[in-house]
């Protein structure tokens, strides 16, 4: 018998420890999922024993370790088979928490940016939200007014949502264009987000299949590297035109949070135009800025009017809408060039 796919979503591991320690060992796993499994068995026994008839099946008594075997297992018992089913699903969700878990010793090393010291908390995502695939009920018993079944999920079934996800991830930077000397600021987002991602799921791969694939391991390798050449942010050059150089700082202030403004060559190109008009509120100013790559190709434009009592308050309020307009373009996803 087949049960439905679920999501491990009730999993929690350790919070991280400080940078250059390892996370919480084997050892202690094994001692928590140990004390959970004993505090069944003896439920089971207390429940036996006031019955005065069949004790658990041996199965239950001695269930397989999914350590050793191609199969997660666990068990479970109930006043029904329901809750039964929903015990043994959680005592397999524990197994699969415990491999992971003991498998993967992380050393958080200090870099440009924060992508290794965040690693440790997507790997704990990635098991929580792991999919229990053709999840299958491989014993059951009745006995004493109790019900015990025994659930199990094949390694392969595990594993082959998960790789699924890694070639979105590896696909989804193989994308992304490095012809420039730096990336661009969406180029960067999309690199951080899914290198996260893959390393993530390159950890859980390897704990639960014992192996990792050299294909994966080139591939993040590869794009590790793009990043540590771009990070902490990309470089950008900046032309601002009409305006005083104190107004252009209002405007590089926004561009700043985004990336690195720099004069070197090859470089995505941000140009910024000014023009402040008279306005029945007072000041009407309006910027027109285009973004355009090292090869001339325009990623990014917006036309932003703001009318305010003086030019400094309209200057200022445009630049918060710049940094708005940047901040969707960045976490954007369809056209190159947004609808804006």
């Amino acid at each position: 018998m087949e049960l439905k796919s679920i999501k491990l979503q009730d999993i929690r591991f350790a919070r991280q420890t400080p940078k250059h320690q390892n996370y919480q060992t084997r050892q202690t796993r094994q001692i928590y999922a140990t004390l959970a499994f004993s505090a069944l068995l003896i439920l089971a026994f207390l429940l036996s024993a006031c019955g005065g008839v069949a004790n658990p099946p041996s199965w239950f008594l001695h269930p397989q370790e999914s350590a050793k075997s191609s199969m997660f297992y666990g068990v479970g018992m109930g006043a029904s088979i329901a809750a039964a089913k929903q015990e043994a699903t959680n005592d397999l969700a524990q197994s699969v928490q415990t491999q992971v878990s003991s498998n993967t010793s992380i050393t958080n090393l200090q870099t440009n940016d924060d992508l290794s010291t965040s690693l440790a908390q997507n790997i704990n995502l990635n098991v929580a939200e792991l999919e229990l695939q053709n999840l299958k009920i491989t014993n059951k018993a009745y006995a004493n007014n109790t019900y015990y079944i025994q659930v199990g999920v094949s390694r392969r079934d595990l594993l082959s949502p998960l790789q699924a996800q890694m070639k979105e991830a590896i696909s989804a930077m193989g994308t992304l264009d490095s012809t420039c000397a730096s990336l661009s600021i969406k180029d960067f987002a999309t690199l951080e987000r899914e290198l996260k991602r893959a390393k993530s799921l390159s950890q859980t791969i390897t704990a639960i299949s014992g192996s990792q694939l050299l294909e994966s391991s080139d591939a993040l390798e590869t794009y590790s590297a793009l990043h540590r050449r771009n990070a902490p942010a990309p470089k950008i050059s900046v032309i601002n035109e009409g305006m005083s150089a104190s107004e252009a700082q209002v405007i590089l202030g926004e561009i700043a949070k985004f990336a690195k403004i720099s004069s070197e060559p090859n470089l995505t190109q941000l140009q910024n135009t000014l023009k402040i008009s008279p306005s029945p509120k007072g000041v009407q100013a309006v910027l027109e800025v285009v973004m355009k790559d090292c090869g001339g190709n325009v990623l990014f434009q917006a036309s932003i009017k703001e009318e305010q009592a003086s030019r400094d308050a309209a200057i200022k309020r445009a630049g918060v809408v710049l940094y708005k307009k940047l901040l969707e373009y960045k976490q954007g996803g369809g056209d190159s060039i947004p609808n804006i």
